[in-house]
């Protein structure tokens, strides 16, 4: 929820300083929460600063840092102290784990993504502008990335949940320029 919150206040209207810092504080506890998350804000922060400029992205960045000591104070007691100073029992990441992840997954099955892929891919075209398109698409992208070859995401798919809200943005894009291109053909028949 964090991160959505983060991107709303990216796209809304020319956001201002407060939103700015408010995004980056969003990502910045997101990050507290799930690591990877401050992956989407590395993503953003140079997004905005083509957008915006660089105090914007300055304002991102710092409220993103301010969560910066929890990380770091809590790392050290994660996966690290669990797995003794290790992040996982077996690499954690490997390229040989994207094919079981993607055959096994208890939710993201080779149907289920097919079915949330293709209208995705077809609504990136109708979202406006490439500032939106870009903020909207790098949740799915890095997340895609960071757990694609994660050694247990098939079992969790709760690491990929965070992309779920922007690919369903995606989807109603997708679903909203089919609905109008059926509705142009079928008015050109009537015509």
């Amino acid at each position: 929820m964090l991160v959505v919150v983060s991107i709303a206040a990216l796209l809304g209207p020319t956001p201002g300083e407060g939103a700015a810092t408010a995004s980056g504080l969003a990502l910045g506890f997101a990050t507290v929460v799930k690591l990877t998350n401050g992956l989407i804000g590395l993503v953003l922060v140079p997004l905005v600063a083509i957008r915006y400029g660089l105090r914007r992205a300055a304002l991102v960045a710092v409220g993103g840092l301010v969560s910066a000591p929890i990380v770091i104070a809590w790392w050290p007691k994660g996966y690290v102290q669990i797995y003794d100073g290790a992040i996982a029992p077996v690499p954690a990441y490997s390229l040989d784990y994207i094919g079981p992840n993607l055959r096994t997954s208890t939710i993201f099955t080779p149907l289920m993504l097919l079915v949330l892929v293709l209208p995705s891919l077809v609504g990136i075209t109708g979202i406006e502008g490439w500032y939106a398109r870009s903020v909207i698409v790098t949740p799915v992208a890095v997340t895609a990335l960071a757990y694609s070859g994660y050694y247990v995401t098939d079992l969790h798919p709760r690491f990929l949940s965070v992309a779920l809200p922007f690919i369903f943005v995606l989807f109603a894009a997708g679903a909203r320029l089919l609905v109008l291109r059926v509705h142009h053909v079928l008015w050109g028949l009537r015509g």
